[in-house]
C-alpha cells in the first residue's frame, strides 16, 4: 500500500513540474527533487536508484520553474516612466521584495536537497562503482543553481542602488520607503549566503 502510494505522489510531482513557471515555482524549484527522493525511499529504492529520480526531477524542475531574476527585469520595466513617483516606487519595492522572499525559501531548500543528493551520490560512487556520471551530473546541478542565484543578487543590488538614489535625489523621509529598503538589504543577504553555501558545496563535490 505503501509503496503504491508513494509511486502514485512520485506521479504527482512530476506533473507537478509540467505546470506553468508561475505556479509551479514552489512545486518544481523548491520540492521537486527532495520530494522524489523520499518517495522513492518510502517505497523500498535504493539510495543510487532514488538519487537519479530526484536528479530526475531537479532537472526538469531546473527547466521549467520559475525565473526570478527574470521576474525582477519584467517588474523594473513595469515601472519605467513612473520612477519619480513614490507609491509607483513603493509598489514596486514591495513586489521586488515579497518575489525574493519567496525565492530565497525556495533557494534554502534548494541548498539543501543538493546537499543531501550529493552526499547521497559520493557514498554510492565510493562503494559500489567508479562511474562518476551521477557526480558530475551533480555538479551541474549545483552550478545551475549557484548561476541562477548570482543573476539574482545582480538584479537585486541594482534594484537597491536604485531605491538608495530614489530616497536621496527626492531627499525622501518616507518610513514605508525605508521599511522596504530595509527589507531589500535583508533578502539580498540571504541570498548572498545561500550562494556562498553553493560555491562551498560545488568546491566540496
Amino acid at each position: 500500500m505503501i509503496r503504491s502510494c508513494s509511486i502514485a505522489l512520485l506521479g504527482a510531482l512530476v506533473a507537478g513540474c509540467a505546470t506553468t513557471e508561475q505556479t509551479a515555482a514552489l512545486e518544481c524549484g523548491a520540492g521537486g527533487a527532495g520530494g522524489a527522493f523520499l518517495i522513492c525511499k518510502l517505497a523500498g529504492g535504493s539510495d543510487a536508484t532514488c538519487a537519479a529520480v530526484g536528479g530526475g526531477v531537479g532537472a526538469v524542475g531546473a527547466v521549467g520553474c520559475y525565473a526570478w531574476s527574470s521576474n525582477l527585469k519584467k517588474e523594473r520595466e513595469a515601472l519605467a516612466g513612473h520612477e519619480n513617483d513614490l507609491d509607483a516606487r513603493l509598489a514596486y519595492a514591495r513586489s521586488v521584495n515579497d518575489t525574493m522572499s519567496k525565492y530565497n525559501d525556495s533557494l534554502r531548500q534548494k541548498v539543501a536537497e543538493l546537499s543531501q543528493h550529493s552526499a547521497v551520490t559520493a557514498r554510492q560512487i565510493s562503494v559500489q562503482t567508479n562511474d562518476e556520471s551521477q557526480l558530475t551530473s551533480q555538479r551541474r546541478k549545483i552550478d545551475e543553481t549557484l548561476k541562477e542565484a548570482n543573476a539574482s543578487i545582480a538584479e537585486q543590488k541594482q534594484t537597491l542602488a536604485d531605491m538608495h538614489n530614489f530616497q536621496a535625489q527626492h531627499a525622501s523621509h518616507s518610513e514605508s520607503l525605508a521599511a522596504e529598503i530595509r527589507r531589500e538589504e535583508a533578502n539580498l543577504q540571504d541570498t548572498q549566503r545561500q550562494a556562498t553555501a553553493l560555491a562551498n558545496l560545488k568546491q566540496n563535490v
